[in-house]
C-alpha cells in the first residue's frame, strides 16, 4: 500500500475512510428527507381533514339554528292552543 497514489492529497485508505463516512452522512440525510416529506404529507392531509370538519361543523351549526327556529315555532304554536 505504500505505493497508491494520493487522492486529492489523501491516502488511498484514507480516502476510502472519507468517502465512506460521507456515503453513510448521506445516507442519514436522505432518511431525513424521506421522514421530512412524509410529515409534510401528513401535514397536508390533515389541513383538508381539518377544512372539511369545519365545513360540517358550519353545516350543523346551521341545522341547529334551523331546528331551534322550528322549536320556537312549534313553542308559539302550543302556547296558542292552550
Amino acid at each position: 500500500m505504500a505505493d497508491e497514489k494520493p487522492l486529492y492529497g489523501l491516502t488511498a485508505e484514507l480516502y476510502r475512510a472519507v468517502v465512506a463516512l460521507v456515503d453513510d452522512r448521506m445516507a442519514e440525510i436522505r432518511v431525513v428527507r424521506e421522514d421530512f416529506d412524509r410529515l409534510t404529507a401528513t401535514v397536508q392531509a390533515l389541513a383538508e381533514a381539518q377544512k372539511r370538519t369545519e365545513e360540517r361543523v358550519n353545516e350543523l351549526a346551521e341545522a341547529q339554528k334551523r331546528t331551534e327556529e322550528r322549536l320556537e315555532r312549534l313553542e308559539a304554536t302550543v302556547q296558542a292552543l292552550a
